[in-house]
């Protein structure tokens, strides 16, 4: 099954991190945590990325915990 990531879907829908960053209000650092992994979203900012990827915001925490439980395995 091929797994989309936060990365691949900000992509598909015609961003760069720092211009999805700039339209929810947020820094480029703190989205780029965010698809690391290495920091979780606000519930505001996590709604923000979510309408602007045209998903729901459950979906959307779902797939960074999926992410994160991803790398934590391969290390």
């Amino acid at each position: 099954m091929n797994q989309e990531s936060l990365k691949d879907r900000i992509y598909i829908y015609g961003y760069d991190q720092a211009t999805l960053a700039n339209k929810i209000g947020i820094t480029r650092t703190a989205l780029s945590s965010i698809c690391r992994g290495d920091s979780r979203p606000s519930i505001t900012t996590s709604k923000k990325i979510a309408e602007a990827l045209e998903m729901d915001d459950r979906d959307l925490r779902r797939m960074l915990l999926e992410e994160k439980s991803t790398r934590a395995g391969q290390k």
